[in-house]
């Protein structure tokens, strides 16, 4: 931890691991984490079950027979390195697992950067509110004016399975892309908080 904290003061980037994978921190427990398991599976449901907006969250389209899953990216305000550490990774795992109108799967917490999947449950809540709501409640709890976010974030909806899987594979190497890890699995701030799946 000592060798990783010495490549972030001099170095900070973008970009899974599950719950029994996080890596132990110096007084952090990562077995206190929170944790849901669920397997968001798309099939075409019966129109009558649907909701009946065409468009559930920030101008994304709801596709017929096709799952909402969001790659969304949250910045911190004027790009300040203060996210990669245990303690803010475990604040946010707590603020997702509370804000359950979404459910969010793979994520990466890098020193400005944050970088998830997020996917649309039945509740009627907007991405874009519910991802405000998740950075005030952070703030709130993390009680520090110097750690804030910028003011708006970057979402998109994945169209295909293997779009969803590509945008994983980039962003889970930014890391090693740069120097702050040698591998992917090094780096400490990322997990996943619920299995989102694609199927058709």
């Amino acid at each position: 931890m000592r060798e990783l904290a010495s490549r972030l003061s001099r170095s900070f980037a973008l970009t899974s691991f599950t719950h029994e994978e996080i890596p132990y921190c110096d007084g952090f427990d990562s077995s206190s984490l929170p944790f849901q398991q669920h397997y968001l599976i798309a099939r075409t449901e019966p129109t009558h079950n649907r909701p009946q907006r065409k468009h559930p969250a920030h101008g994304i389209l709801y596709v017929e027979g096709q799952p909402t899953i969001i790659f969304d990216t949250v910045c911190t305000k004027d790009r300040k390195p203060w996210l990669a550490n245990c303690e803010v990774h475990q604040l946010l795992r707590e603020v997702w697992t509370d804000a359950s109108a979404w459910l969010v799967g793979r994520y990466m917490i890098m020193p400005d950067h944050i970088h998830m999947f997020a996917a649309l449950t039945k509740d009627e809540i907007e991405f874009k509110n519910w991802a405000k709501y998740c950075n005030s409640q952070f703030s709130k709890r993390y009680k520090n004016r110097n750690c804030r976010w910028q003011a708006d974030d970057w979402d998109t909806r994945m169209r295909s399975g293997r779009q969803y899987e590509e945008k994983w594979d980039y962003v889970r190497f930014n890391a090693v892309r740069h120097k702050l890890v040698t591998r992917p699995e090094d780096w400490p701030y990322q997990g996943v908080m619920n299995e989102l799946r694609w199927e058709e």
